[in-house]
């Protein structure tokens, strides 16, 4: 009887870690697809339920079903305006922060020594790690009425009395560019950085310009960064809070101010929900048209340039 208890032991022993290790891919897999589920499925499934639930007097929401909130988007014009500026907002932002963008990232990619380079790609990203609050004051403080700016034209006899605000349309956009603009830099540098420098040489040697090598050399073969550059800034301005919130007048508030006013200030919920629902439509929306109409992988969303691309051959 020991021996065959000790002969089950054995096995138990040699099929246990075999056992543990053939299902370790699966352990480890389920950590993040619960946590998907658990932080974003069920919340995502309960915000569309929350769309149809009635509105208490009370100003809270019971369970039940209509789509009074959905007929008050629709029926409102004043959201309608609201989707609006927010995609406007976006979309400068956007063109923008490209338009800038380019020309800062093809003259990194170009500098020759390889520290200042590392010094140029820091300052970049040293700009991501001040708070999106801080930023918006630092604006508020160079446009008030007698900030930086107009002081200094005021001091230069150029303007007779301030031009810009501390708030407002300029404000905002500024805001939102200064936010965005790293994203930008970032995602096209990487696509600049690999194209071969020699297909410029190559131009030039030919007569080219530069400005001439740039337009039909580095710009066709950079596309997919600003493709993905492009995707990138719209589809982060288009959840811009904290800058409108801070920077604009309620004129240019964006859905996110709206969505919060709705559920903090008017307490309902039910229709701050329909609000999100049409925010994370539009985000999904303009995420599929960059996937598919534009063709936009993984790769190219980062301004990664495919393999073999830029090389020449």
């Amino acid at each position: 009887m020991s021996s065959k208890t000790v002969g089950i032991g054995d096995r138990f022993r040699d099929v246990a870690p075999s056992r543990i290790t053939d299902n370790l891919g699966y352990v480890i897999i389920s950590i993040p697809v619960t946590l998907l589920v658990v932080f974003f499925l069920i919340p995502t499934l309960y915000l569309f339920a929350t769309t149809v639930f009635p509105r208490e007097a009370s100003g809270w929401y019971s369970f039940g079903f209509t789509l009074e909130h959905y007929a008050r988007l629709f029926d409102s014009p004043i959201y309608r305006q609201y989707l609006m500026t927010t995609l406007e907002l976006a979309a400068v932002t956007t063109v923008i922060s490209v338009t800038l963008g380019y020309p800062i990232a093809y003259w990194i990619a170009r500098v020759d020594s390889p520290a200042m380079k590392r010094g140029l790609l820091l300052m970049i990203v040293a700009t991501m790690w001040i708070t999106v609050i801080i930023r918006a004051y630092a604006v508020q403080v160079v446009l008030a009425g007698n900030g930086i700016l107009n002081s200094l034209l005021i001091d230069l006899r150029l303007i007779s009395e301030p031009i810009t605000s501390s708030t407002g349309y300029l404000a905002t956009i500024i805001g939102m560019v200064y936010g965005f603009l790293p994203f930008a830099i970032l995602t096209i540098y990487t696509s600049i950085a690999n194209i071969n420098p020699k297909l410029e040489e190559a131009s030039r040697n030919l007569g080219a310009s530069k400005l001439q090598t740039i337009r039909h050399v580095v710009l066709p073969l950079s596309k997919n960064g600003v493709a993905g550059a492009t995707a990138l800034v719209f589809i982060l301005a288009i959840g811009s809070y904290v800058v409108p919130m801070l920077l604009g007048n309620t004129s240019e508030w964006t859905l996110p101010v709206i969505i919060t006013e709705q559920v903090n200030e008017q307490m309902n919920v039910p229709f701050g929900a329909v609000l999100s629902v049409v925010l994370t439509g539009l985000t999904v929306f303009f995420f599929l048209i960059a996937v598919k109409v534009l063709g936009l992988g993984s790769s190219e969303l980062v301004g990664d340039t495919p393999e073999g691309e830029t090389d020449g051959q």
